[in-house]
């Protein structure tokens, strides 16, 4: 097959850039660099900040003091390179090292909220420059999503180029929402919390990102194009990861609360700081009511999105030793809805994490990690649980590349209505090299092998490469296969009714597999000024959709055993969508960012995105169409005077030529969605660096939105506003 072809010639690629790690061994030097990051006005240590030595692998994350240290230089003249998020990178030319002493400096950064040199943690499955990274990657930092008064996740993320917000569903939760990247509808989006994955209700429509409180949110990572090489199933689409606050150096109290239309009530508290200087812990709880989404179609549906939702998030990092570190995190929500009726339905989810980090030597790191995620919803009697331990190994002794490999194991428990509780297990292997073939060319080949239970093993390459011709141009591309393995309601689902037809799993079910390639040319013309232009195609075989076939019995794909509750004797025919392989699809696109420093703390952020995607064998489009979304936002915050600082954004985003499938047997299929534009704004005083009151305006056009979640749906075009307090005790 086309695929198998495919991985042939990957895989050698892949292995060949895989013994380049043998060019650039290096001997043993003596030459060391200590010191210092602080922040440039305060004065205060910035822990967890980057120093990575130009052109090597050689690097060091500063500790809790804002202390580091590197080892094993050669003597000779160095370009240090010095990041943190939140803060402008700051390179230090001609560092000099001797192998007979210490160099020691003391670096202050000048914080800058939106520079785009950020760490990230996903891209490569370790910490890595923003800069660095050949993957196409945006990072959303804690400053911006402040800025933004957000009451869920999905309202930062929708400025994202490439990123569409879907709705949920109204037999899941009212306030799901899901992330669909570069038109591929967003099952195919891996959605993780600190690198465990999140599941929620209806997960076979993709993960609910609004699970996740946006107050307690430090950045969020987001990466383009196919990354099974590196997370094995899901992967095919992107990943977004969302990383939660930690501790501080000196503690940290804020209060939260806000109100506002549809009986909106939100409050929450969070408490920050450092047990003793080797552990820093942090601790949020929130809580909130609501009317939901004010609908006007369709009727059924009108009360039923009324919710109350409960909040704990505790993490712990503890130093143990200079070279081990322990990582602790609970996640907890609990919600009821509607919680105004005689009988709401009550869910809830837990994930608890635990990372260990052992520095074996200066070039030799070990991580094993756990962590375990469940989801409990009385609606549709629903279960959703993985237990996942991880091991793995990086190696960055050599002057050019840095080896990372290890392996997981996956065991998945799944129940639902018309679903019998089965579970799956699956283990992955997987190994890159991340490689420095030039001071402005780097390349990053990965490999991965997974099993998964009664599924053939499935090998997934990728390549991808970042060149720097100049030092405002920086050109990404890469191409990768991806794949996502049937889940357990894919394939043991019986008979679900949908009111006008049954839905039904297939327990034949192969893979789904992607082929991706994505390419960007970034340029930063001015220091005030970054332009992006992305391009995307991804070709799907044996895609999973349920698929129309007509007026048929059920016992003509179910034994009278496996649905005992149907009588055998009843020859009544019903429409049934049973889920196929599609044998062949095409999503393709491009997109253009722009962001512009105009005046000192304030941005201009634009977009847009155009994506086409086709199902070959019939020539419609896929269940879900994003077509073109065109969105500016500007944003930032000034200082009135040392005691005041105002701040705020405004944003719109104008979607057209959305479709969808409706699923109906009668009429036709694919449905046009109506056009909309959303203006939203926003505004906050900050007094003292304590206090602050906010407010924010959604849909300031009244625009009635048209939306198709399990059934079609129409938000009713009116503004509405929230208004709050912030309140920083210490």
């Amino acid at each position: 097959m086309g695929n198998n072809n495919f991985s042939k010639v990957i895989l050698s690629v892949v292995i060949t850039l895989m013994v380049g790690f043998a060019i650039g061994f290096a001997s043993a030097a003596e030459g060391i660099i200590k010191g210092k990051v602080v922040d440039a006005e305060t004065g205060k240590p910035l822990p967890n900040a980057n120093v990575k030595v130009s052109g090597t692998h050689f690097g060091a994350a500063t500790d809790p003091e804002g202390k580091f240290m590197i080892i094993n230089l050669e003597p000779g003249k160095y370009y240090l390179v010095i990041s943190i998020l939140g803060y402008e990178t700051q390179t230090l030319k001609g560092v000099e090292i001797n192998g007979d002493r210490e160099t020691y400096l003391k670096i202050e950064l000048q914080a800058s909220p939106l520079k785009s040199d950020k760490v990230v943690v996903t891209a490569t499955r370790h910490s890595s420059l923003l800069e660095d990274v050949p993957e196409i990657t945006f990072v959303i930092p804690e400053r911006e999503i402040e800025m933004v008064s957000p009451q869920d996740i999905s309202e930062v993320i929708t400025y994202v180029p490439g990123v569409s917000i879907e709705g949920g569903t109204g037999s899941g939760q009212p306030f799901k929402r899901n992330v669909s990247i570069d038109g591929l509808p967003s099952q195919y989006c891996m959605v993780l919390l600190n690198g465990a994955r999140v599941v929620s209700s209806h997960y076979h429509t993709g993960a609910n990102v609004n699970v996740i409180p946006p107050e307690n949110i430090e950045r969020i990572e987001l990466v383009k194009g196919a990354a099974s090489a590196q997370y094995g199933s899901d992967g095919m689409g992107g990943v977004l990861n969302i990383i939660s606050k930690t501790g501080t150096e000196n503690p940290e109290l804020l209060y939260t609360s806000y109100g506002g239309s549809q009986n909106t009530f939100h409050t929450s508290l969070s408490l920050r700081g450092s047990i003793n200087d080797r552990v820093k812990h942090s601790i949020f709880s929130s809580w909130e009511q609501s009317d939901g989404v004010p609908i006007i179609e369709p009727v059924f549906r009108l009360g039923q999105f009324d919710y109350t939702l409960f909040h704990l998030m505790d993490k712990i990092d503890a130093y143990i030793t200079e070279n081990l570190s322990l990582g602790a995190q609970m996640f907890y929500l609990a919600s009821s809805y509607p919680y105004k009726g005689d009988s709401p339905y009550d869910s809830w989810l837990i994930t608890p994490k635990l990372d260990l980090e052992y520095n074996m030597t200066e070039d030799l790191n070990i991580k094993p990690s756990f962590y375990y995620t469940k989801w409990n919803s009385e609606r549709n009697s629903e279960i959703n649980e993985i237990a996942e331990p991880e091991l793995s190994v990086g190696f960055g002794g050599l002057k050019n590349n840095y080896l990372l490999f290890g392996g997981e194991f996956s065991y998945r428990n799944f129940r639902r209505t018309s679903v019998t509780e089965e579970d799956q297990q699956a283990f992955g292997l997987f190994l890159q090299d991340e490689w420095q073939l030039l001071d402005n060319l780097s390349l990053l080949a990965a490999l991965r092998f997974d099993k998964v239970e009664n599924i053939d093993g499935v090998f997934t390459p990728k390549l991808t490469a970042m060149y720097e011709p100049v030092n405002i141009l920086k050109l990404r591309a890469s191409v990768g296969q991806g794949f996502r393995a049937p889940s357990i309601q894919d394939l043991y689902e019986t008979l679900y009714g949908h009111g006008t037809h049954i839905r039904a799993g297939n327990p034949d079910l192969e893979p789904e597999y992607s082929t991706g390639i994505t390419g960007s040319v970034e340029v930063e013309p001015l220091t005030s000024l970054s332009i992006m232009l992305n391009g995307y195609y991804t070709s799907l075989a044996d895609m999973i959709t349920p698929i129309d076939h007509g007026l048929e019995s059920p016992f003509d794909y179910f034994t009278p055993e496996e649905i005992p509750s149907w009588d055998p004797e009843d020859t009544t025919l019903y429409y049934i969508y049973r889920r196929e392989n599609i044998h062949k699809a095409a999503v393709y696109g491009g997109e253009f960012k722009l962001l512009w420093n105009f005046v000192k703390n304030l941005y201009l952020e634009g977009s847009l995105n155009y994506t086409y995607n086709e199902n070959k064998d019939t020539g419609e489009s896929l269940p879900y169409f994003p077509g073109s979304t065109v969105s500016a936002k500007v944003y930032g915050n000034q200082s009135l005077n040392k005691w005041l600082n105002i701040g705020g954004f405004l944003g719109v985003n104008a979607v057209s030529g959305r479709k969808i499938w409706k699923y109906q047997h009668d009429g036709q299929q694919q449905v046009e969605l109506d056009d909309y534009q959303k203006l939203d704004a926003g505004m906050n005083i900050t007094f003292n660096d304590r206090y602050q009151v906010f407010g924010t305006v959604d849909n300031l056009l009244g625009q009635e939105i048209h939306s198709y979640e399990d059934v079609e749906m129409r938000i009713e075009g009116k503004p509405l506003y929230y208004a709050g307090i912030r309140i920083k005790a210490f």
